[in-house]
């Protein structure tokens, strides 16, 4: 192999290790958050408080 090649796949190797490591920590948030009773908004990457409001159920319309 080439050293250009061997740079190569360093840096993609890198970079997969990077983004698994991103999606773990993230996935270990999300976690936190569900398991202290907030919703994790993805987008703003935040736990939030669930909605207050109806929760639609099979037997109908009841708030909790």
């Amino acid at each position: 192999m080439s050293r250009a090649r061997i740079l190569v796949v360093a840096a993609v190797i890198g970079v997969l290790a990077a983004l698994l490591g991103w999606q773990f920590q993230r996935g270990r948030l999300a976690g936190r958050c569900e398991a202290e009773g907030g919703v994790w908004d993805g987008r703003a990457s935040t736990c939030r408080t669930p909605p207050a409001g109806p929760i639609i159920e099979r037997d109908g319309l009841r708030r909790t």
